[in-house]
C-alpha cells in the first residue's frame, strides 16, 4: 500500500532548512539530540500530508500523528533546552520509503522523484 501511495504523490521539490538543536523524548533514558526547524520544514510537512492522504486513499490507516521534521544526531543521556544554530539546508528532490526494524539494517523499499527543477 505504501509503495502505491508513494507513486501517487505529486509535489514540487523544496528546500529543507534546519536551524535549531533540541532534545526529543525528554523522559527517555537516552533521548534523541536532533536538529529541527521552524518555517524551513514546511515542504516536508506538505510532503507528509500528501503521503498521509494518498496512503489513506489506498486503505492504510496511520497510527501515529505528524511528527516534527528533524534529523537525529545521536541518542544519549545528554539533554538540552532548544537553541538556535547556523542553518543547515539542502534541496529535497526525492523521497524514500525505508523499512526500519530495531537492530536490523534499513531496507529501501522505494524511491520517488519530486517534480520541478
Amino acid at each position: 500500500m505504501m509503495q502505491r501511495a508513494g507513486q501517487r504523490v505529486s509535489q514540487a521539490a523544496f528546500r529543507l532548512t534546519f536551524n535549531e538543536v533540541a532534545t526529543f523524548a525528554q523522559g527517555a533514558e537516552k533521548p534523541a539530540l536532533v536538529v529541527a526547524g521552524g518555517d524551513g520544514v514546511v515542504g516536508a510537512c506538505r510532503l507528509h500530508d500528501a503521503l498521509d492522504g494518498d496512503m489513506r486513499a489506498v486503505g492504510y490507516r496511520a497510527r501515529e500523528p505528524l511528527r516534527r521534521p528533524h534529523l537525529t544526531l545521536l541518542y544519549d543521556r545528554f539533554r538540552t533546552k532548544a537553541f538556535r544554530v547556523r542553518e543547515l539546508s539542502w534541496r529535497v528532490n526525492d523521497f524514500v520509503l525505508i523499512r526500519s526494524v530495531p537492530r536490523e539494517r534499513y531496507e529501501i523499499l522505494g524511491r520517488w522523484a519530486l517534480s520541478g527543477p
